[in-house]
């Protein structure tokens, strides 16, 4: 036995609620966040970078921004640049 149309609208207005206001919600989110301006700076061996081919990236809990690549770890704090190479007669240094 087959609903009739006007009963299948019936049931879905609980569907169609709950998708309306997920709508609204994420209408409203996206404003929020759309609102906020993120600003990237660039930084390569200009600025002291070991090499421009960066295998990997962290950020530590003081914000320091570690940069991994085959020319040694780069550590950035916002205004210069600290490069760690490894010394082979130093078994402290990085590997």
């Amino acid at each position: 036995m087959q609903t009739p149309p006007a009963m299948q609208i019936v049931q879905n207005r609980p569907l169609r609620a709950a998708a309306l206001a997920l709508i609204v919600v994420h209408a409203l989110l996206a404003s929020t966040l759309t609102a906020q301006q993120v600003k990237f700076q660039h930084i390569g061996t200009e600025e002291g970078l070991s090499q421009d081919i960066v295998t990997s990236i962290v950020q530590d809990s003081l914000g320091f921004m570690w940069f991994g690549t085959e020319d040694g770890l780069n550590m950035y704090d916002g205004y210069s640049i600290m490069v760690f190479k490894p010394n082979r007669g130093d078994t402290n240094s990085l590997s």
